[in-house]
């Protein structure tokens, strides 16, 4: 998306869901790291502190599945 407050609006969404869905995340982390994955370079600063918050939840909830894919 062009709008930031939307890639920010996304990030948020893996965050959470992360955290109740973590299963079905699991299942399909290689659909959703590349969306972390580039917010980690978005131009907009709270695009990237958001992709850093939703990286760390990540890694709370879902980090066995993140170490075997990386």
């Amino acid at each position: 998306s062009n709008n930031w407050l939307e890639r920010k609006g996304a990030l948020e969404i893996l965050s959470v869901a992360s955290q109740g869905c973590f299963l079905y995340l699991r299942d399909h982390l290689n659909e959703f790291l590349p969306v972390l994955k580039a917010g980690f370079s978005d131009p907009q600063i709270q695009v990237r502190m958001t992709a850093c918050v939703t990286l760390a939840t990540f890694c709370e909830f879902l980090q066995q599945p993140v170490i075997e894919k990386h």
